[in-house]
């Protein structure tokens, strides 16, 4: 599960606008294993411009079979995003985006793990 809060923000107080937005994932195995994963990796590295499943398994020489097991995997942690690419032949594709430039991961005294 994510959430997110700004730096400094205490329970109960309404965050600073211009203060960078952090995601805590609340079970950070899941994180871990997708960064652990080659393709996974690979596909982050791709994705520095939106591409569908095809274009992310030519470029990255995954089969279609595993790439949307590990864009579901990418998107279920939030490292990625899909919407849906409306053509106007009607055939609609999804369209993979990364959400995050970089991870950090920090591990605080409630070993907790932080997204940014």
């Amino acid at each position: 599960m994510l959430q997110e809060y700004r730096p400094g923000q205490r329970a109960g107080e309404s965050p600073d606008d211009g203060d960078e937005l952090v995601t805590v994932l609340d079970d950070a195995d899941e994180l871990v294993a997708a960064l652990d994963d080659a393709d996974c990796r690979a596909f982050l590295r791709a994705l520095d411009e939106p591409r569908t499943a095809a274009g992310l398994c030519q470029c990255c020489d995954v089969p279609s079979s595993t790439a949307y097991r590990k864009l579901d995997r990418l998107v279920d942690v939030g490292l990625v995003d899909s919407k849906v690419k409306v053509r106007s032949d009607g055939n609609h594709r999804k369209q993979f985006s990364r959400t995050v430039d970089a991870v950090t991961i920090t591990v605080d005294d409630d070993a907790r793990l932080e997204r940014e």
